[in-house]
């Protein structure tokens, strides 16, 4: 395991991912001698999210937590599979993104159907959930960049807004251009949600790294709590627990709602004053 692969675990990988990884590793050694590629595997897993999201409206929670359960595992292996065929790119990172979103939308739908005959508000709650775990994961998938900006030497470099500005006025091609408008909206939310420096990015002296490491460590650590796997975790826990107790999606909505947004807010606000970002 290289430096940069020990830095990613520690501190900004989402604890859930210790269990997805090795389901994951099994699907990439099975792939990786086929034409399957990276972005096929996110597609698949975008497909079992939107699999979820429906099974769940159509009262099979159950099943519902289980397809998303394989999404995940999916989500975790097309990054891997990418590193290993050497797919690694800008348009992987976005679709990515979106299949997380598309998952989560789709799912969020299927739990304000499932509950809207147990639960009084069904929609108002689940939508509150939903927006919250947007938040969430918009600010962590921000801070995560940024730190490993500063502390992994990268060859692809920091999406930063001007980046992909530039990229739009170099662009021939309808579809990109469309993907990197999406993209560009999705940065600028980010960055104002966090104030970021995106200037001073790789911090080449390494006294400076390692007081970087020392000080944003811990909030790195805190922080992807809030990541998308945390929320799909207890999302896919919540619809298998429908098998005991048929309103235990609500219980999930209540936990993001409330605890996690607190976590969210506090993230948030020291996340502003950091100066060392």
């Amino acid at each position: 395991m290289d430096s940069s692969t020990a830095l990613k675990r520690l501190y900004t990988e989402e604890p859930y991912h210790s269990f997805l990884r090795p389901a994951a590793s099994v699907i990439v050694r099975f792939l990786k001698n086929t034409p399957v590629t990276a972005n096929q595997v996110t597609l698949i897993s975008a497909a079992s999210g939107i699999g979820a999201g429906i099974f769940t409206a159509a009262k099979r929670p159950v099943a519902g937590g289980l397809l998303l359960l394989l999404a995940m595992i999916l989500d975790c292996s097309d990054g891997q599979l990418a590193r290993l065929k050497g797919q690694e790119s800008r348009l992987g990172r976005i679709l990515d993104g979106a299949a997380d979103y598309t998952t989560a939308i789709a799912v969020h739908i299927g739990i304000a159907v499932y509950l809207f005959e147990y639960i009084y508000g069904a929609w108002i709650w689940t939508a509150a959930a939903a927006l919250s775990m947007a938040l969430h994961c918009v600010l962590f998938d921000y801070r995560k960049q940024m730190f490993l900006a500063r502390t992994v030497r990268q060859t692809g470099g920091f999406d930063s807004v001007q980046r992909i500005s530039n990229s739009l006025k170099q662009s021939d091609s309808y579809t990109e251009k469309v993907f990197l408008r999406i993209y560009k909206i999705y940065l600028m939310l980010q960055s104002g949600l966090s104030a970021g420096n995106e200037e001073q990015l790789y911090l080449e002296d390494k006294k400076r790294r390692a007081e970087f490491l020392f000080k944003a460590g811990p909030y790195m650590r805190t922080a992807r709590l809030l990541g998308p796997a945390g929320h799909n975790f207890f999302i896919a826990l919540s619809l298998i627990f429908t098998f005991f107790m048929t309103e235990a999606p609500f219980f999930y909505a209540l936990l993001i709602i409330f605890p996690f947004n607190l976590l969210f807010l506090a993230v948030l606000v020291r996340g502003r004053s950091f100066k060392y970002w």
